[in-house]
């Protein structure tokens, strides 16, 4: 099982939010929350090496809320032009730290568990520097998503929207419910999770 303090947390929160229509989506209120700030506050319980936020500018709504939680906040100067600067920007600074692994979060996905990135790391054998492991829904495989440092320098050349897919298809998969993986990328799917929460209490 890796250590998480030899581990660079890289939240992803950069995007364009194209399908979400103008509005700020991760300022969206979520269960009474900034939706942004779900994933960032669960998993700043944990004890990480290093965490960051790549976002497309520093003076966002959720930005407060990321430094309280003890993220540091990585411009992203071309987020216009997809995930994969996101990600190679992730890539460069966990490099540079000399960080063993980098785990790759969305901050659009607020379900996801400290429990569930337990089962990532418990998932990664004697060697940390080559491991890459996906989350997977039994469909895809998706992030949360953990590289070793044998692949930031392949992470660091992506570009474009295309992320880390390509190297996530040869991943090994670590199992979790859908509704742990879900993407909320359009303002039904937020007002769906907003009304499930309605029916629980």
């Amino acid at each position: 099982m890796v250590d998480s303090n030899q581990v660079f947390l890289a939240v992803l929160a950069a995007g364009a939010s194209a399908r979400f229509g103008r509005m700020d989506k991760l300022a969206a209120p979520l269960h009474g929350k900034m939706l942004g700030l779900h994933i960032t506050d669960s998993l700043s319980a944990m004890s990480w090496g290093w965490q960051a936020v790549i976002c497309s500018e520093r003076f966002t709504k959720c930005a407060d809320g990321w430094r309280r939680s003890g993220y540091v906040l990585i411009e992203n100067l071309h987020a216009h032009l997809g995930m994969g600067h996101s990600v190679a920007l992730a890539a460069k600074r966990a490099k540079a730290v000399q960080a063993k692994a980098l785990i790759i979060v969305l901050a659009d996905m607020p379900f996801i568990t400290i429990e569930h990135v337990q089962s990532i790391f418990q998932a990664v054998n004697s060697d940390t520097g080559s491991a890459l492991i996906a989350s997977t829904d039994g469909a895809k495989n998706s992030p949360p998503a953990l590289f070793g440092a044998e692949h930031f320098d392949a992470l660091m050349q992506l570009e474009g929207d295309i992320g880390a897919r390509a190297l996530l298809q040869n991943a090994h998969s670590v199992d979790a419910k859908a509704e742990l993986l879900v993407d909320i990328d359009t303002p039904q799917t937020l007002a769906a999770c907003n009304e499930a929460a309605q029916h629980k209490l």
